[in-house]
């Protein structure tokens, strides 16, 4: 009958599997990783060594976890971003068309619009969105034959009036006709691509505004273009718009939700002692000696607060979910660090804050 390994070559099975995530770390293995770590907590476990060991094993494999969460929600975000500059691109692209269609270059605005859908495609738009940009480019091939028509035609007519052809002005009335339909259509076309200009620099004027964090100032913005373009028909371009609003509010409330310890301070065993500025660039600095307590300033209602996760250099620490939000930083340190805190609402929404610091504590305390 086989014998059971001994508790002492467990444990030490359980560290040459703690030495191989090590490597298997470094080589971003995250799957392997998480497999010996937990392999090495049942080796600990069933070894009754190191009973303190077992709960950090199982705190990095969380850390691990949360990591590739996050690194899954930033590939999204980055996603997200390239789609918008892509789309940003196509509305230049847009503007050029206008341009060429002002100034009469039917065949190229053309090339221009269909430029501008292939980026839209690519950047999410369905056919029912861009149902109006190639109603846009049959009327434009339409005006381009009437104008190759108008052309054969005036190249036909004589220099001379000779008597022969005097039968030319029986087409006179059909010309005035179409002239006049131009001329309407000219009118119409004029007046859709000023409301369209408009609404564009609405759209510019609202990226600055969202770029500079002024939610109110950008969906107003927004708003007004929605209500300029609806005005012309394009209904189904602007139901992008109408999701960009609603993702404005969730990120101005998250915005004003959450604040982290005051930036641009000098805390001495935990207490605020005066203001600091980096004398190089007189930006904000904040130094921190010995341990200090890092509150979680909640800017709304607590109550909604599910969670509030505190993390050091990028690893989650604790986490704290009743108020008042706070975690004691009690670690050995000479250098900079950031604190980043993450707070998460029952209603599924996150915010978050971070600081950079000095933190100085050559002790800690038990």
């Amino acid at each position: 009958m086989q014998e059971k390994p001994a508790a002492a070559e467990l444990a030490q099975k359980a560290l040459e599997l703690l030495n191989e995530t090590d490597n298997l770390e470094e080589e971003k293995n995250w799957s392997k990783a998480i497999e010996k770590y937990q392999q090495a907590a049942d080796y600990l476990k069933q070894s009754g060594y190191l009973p303190h060991r077992i709960e950090d094993i199982y705190k990095r494999i969380a850390e691990i976890k949360d990591f590739l969460e996050q690194e899954k929600q930033y590939q999204m975000q980055t996603q997200q971003v390239h789609l918008e500059q892509v789309q940003e691109q196509a509305f230049a692209i847009l503007e050029a068309a206008k341009k060429l269609e002002t100034d009469g270059y039917f065949e190229d605005a053309i090339q221009q619009y269909m430029s501008a859908i292939k980026l839209l495609v690519e950047s999410g738009w369905t056919e029912t969105q861009l149902e109006n940009l190639k109603s846009k480019i049959l009327s434009l091939t339409q005006n381009l034959e009437r104008q190759k028509v108008i052309q054969k035609q005036q190249a036909q007519i004589p220099i001379d009036s000779k008597p022969q052809y005097i039968a030319i002005d029986d087409t006179q009335p059909v010309i005035d006709k179409k002239s006049e339909q131009v001329k309407l259509f000219e009118a119409k076309r004029k007046k859709e691509e000023q409301i369209q200009n408009e609404s564009f620099e609405l759209i510019d004027k609202a990226k600055i505004f969202e770029k500079e964090k002024r939610y109110d100032n950008a969906i107003k913005n927004y708003q007004e273009a929605i209500r300029l373009l609806n005005s012309i028909g394009w209904t189904d371009q602007t139901k992008n718009l109408q999701t960009l609003i609603g993702k404005l509010r969730k990120d101005k409330e998250n915005y004003e939700r959450i604040e982290a310890q005051r930036k641009g301070k000098l805390y001495f065993e935990g207490r605020e002692q005066k203001d600091l500025k980096d004398k190089n660039n007189d930006q904000l600095r904040t130094i921190v000696l010995d341990d200090i307590c890092i509150w979680a300033e909640i800017l709304h209602d607590f109550n909604n607060i599910e969670k509030v996760e505190f993390y050091y250099n990028g690893r989650l620490q604790f986490t704290d979910t009743e108020p008042p939000f706070k975690w004691i930083l009690n670690k050995f340190s000479l250098f900079n660090h950031r604190i980043e805190i993450i707070s998460y609402s029952y209603a599924g929404q996150t915010a978050s804050d971070w600081i950079d610091i000095l933190f100085i504590n050559p002790r800690i305390r038990n």
